[in-house]
């Protein structure tokens, strides 16, 4: 397990060191986005994930717990027969490093679904629900990616990167913090 995980780090460090800068807007939208986190944060989600473990929980469960809200029975029930539930858009607790003003959103849905058409057109949809209205008022655009299975470390519970931009980043901020939770209601990065 440990060594797994000195794996990864090396891994996701190595990509971390050969693009020593945030994702800019014109990575995220060239559709070959290299998804990186700055060392620390990295080393704070790996921490996540390696305490998770540890609980005997894996993020499958913590996301149907903190993103789905569902108690402990249900979570079950889920992990054991699946379930259908609404797609859920929150603030990633734990973001890319991304420049200023970009921010990075999560589409989850309850199924095991990585077909990259579905899972980009239910996160369409959901953001233009919550966040439609603002497209004009702040200028907001949005980009939608999927993760190549390489990068991915929730394998069990589809979901879509959302990053989003605006006229004025403070104004969306405040707009998506009053709008929308975080992944990890106990964590708020910004």
């Amino acid at each position: 397990m440990q060594l797994i995980r000195n794996l990864l780090v090396v891994l996701l460090l190595i990509t971390t060191d050969l693009a020593a800068s945030p994702i800019s807007w014109e990575e995220i939208r060239s559709g070959h986005m290299d998804s990186r986190r700055q060392p620390a944060a990295l080393e704070f989600y790996l921490q996540r994930i390696e305490r998770i473990k540890l609980q005997g929980r894996n993020q499958e469960e913590v996301i149907y717990s903190e993103v789905f809200d569902l108690a402990d029975k249900k979570v079950k029930k889920c992990l054991a027969d699946g379930c259908s539930l609404s797609p859920r858009l929150v603030i990633n607790s734990y973001p890319y490093w991304l420049d200023e003003g970009i921010y990075h959103l999560l589409v989850f849905v309850s199924e095991d679904n990585w077909d990259e058409a579905y899972l980009k057109g239910v996160a369409g949809a959901v953001v233009s629900e919550h966040l439609g209205d603002l497209k004009e008022k702040l200028g907001l655009e949005w980009y939608i990616h999927v993760n190549v299975l390489e990068k991915r470390s929730v394998l069990h519970l589809g979901h879509a990167h959302v990053f989003i931009r605006g006229n004025d980043r403070e104004k969306v901020a405040v707009e998506l913090k009053k709008r929308i939770p975080f992944s990890n209601p106990d964590l708020q990065p910004w």
